[in-house]
């Protein structure tokens, strides 16, 4: 099924869309992001990241797209987005933009901020983990620099850190992912399997441990432009900013309305089956 949940998850999202809209945004005003080119299907997606690609190297890559790890990492974004599966957008990009904007109670979510923060993190290094193929260490460096895996790490970055923690970062010496994730990590991996139906999540753990570098370099570059962030976050978020006073309606406005991690999972699917038929790409 991976083939066909890979391009339904890539039509799900028009151009025009508010969430490829809201990351297009989000990534102009953070210098090195990725280019968000529109991916309908597999064979946009293997155009743009191979250009020149013939129909038997096109076949390749169908024949990756096969491989169920990516039909993991799809189960994986539609769970981090889901308000009905017990692992709402509790806190999200509406309290995000009320930290960075100084709204009252924002400090009253900061435990629960921070807890999302970690979980997140985990089901991203999961969804790297099942993107790409070889050893830990090379799974780890395909999506630091692959664009798919960029662009995942990128949005956790500037979404669920540096919007709430802006402060945070800017004292915590270049320290601040290691600390965040040593003081919480196990707890919230066990949040995330127990909404995770059975499925183990081996790898998500060592996953993010292998991408903490990469994540700290990528904070102390965001954090320089939080400030534009937040501005374009509350420009496309104004739905779920209008229900700050109810947890649970935040919860559903958020995940409902800007599925990103739905989004940027398909590319990520895409992206590792590419990766799977022919190595590095760039």
């Amino acid at each position: 099924m991976s083939l066909n949940s890979i391009n339904a998850a890539l039509a799900e999202f028009a151009p025009d869309d508010k969430t490829p809209r809201l990351v297009r945004a989000l990534f102009q005003v953070i210098p090195g992001s990725p280019q968000m080119v529109t991916w309908k299907n597999l064979k946009e997606a293997a155009q743009t990241l191979k250009p020149g690609l013939d129909d038997a190297g096109l076949n390749r890559a169908r024949g990756a797209a096969q491989d169920e790890s990516l039909d993991d990492l799809l189960w994986m974004a539609g769970l981090i987005d889901s308000a009905d599966k017990g692992y709402a957008v509790f806190t999200g990009l509406a309290s995000a933009v009320k930290f960075a904007t100084g709204q009252k109670g924002a400090t009253e979510l900061d435990e629960e901020q921070r807890n999302d923060a970690v979980a997140k993190a985990l089901a991203v290094a999961y969804m790297g983990y099942k993107a790409y193929p070889g050893s830990l260490k090379e799974r780890a460096e395909a999506m630091g620099t692959h664009p798919a895996g960029k662009a995942l790490l990128q949005y956790w970055v500037a979404a669920e850190i540096c919007l709430p923690f802006a402060d945070n970062v800017a004292t915590a010496g270049g320290q601040f992912v290691g600390s965040m994730l040593q003081g919480g990590a196990t707890r919230q991996l066990q949040r995330l399997t127990s909404v995770a139906g059975g499925r183990s999540l081996e790898g998500a753990a060592d996953m993010l441990h292998g991408l903490t570098n990469t994540l700290q370099r990528m904070i102390e570059t965001t954090a320089r432009h939080t400030k534009p962030i937040a501005d374009t976050v509350g420009k496309y978020a104004g739905g779920a900013l209008s229900v700050m006073d109810s947890a649970t309606g935040l919860a559903a406005t958020a995940a409902d309305v800007m599925p990103v991690y739905r989004y940027l999972g398909g590319r990520l699917a895409a992206e590792g089956a590419m990766v799977r038929a022919f190595g590095k790409l760039a």
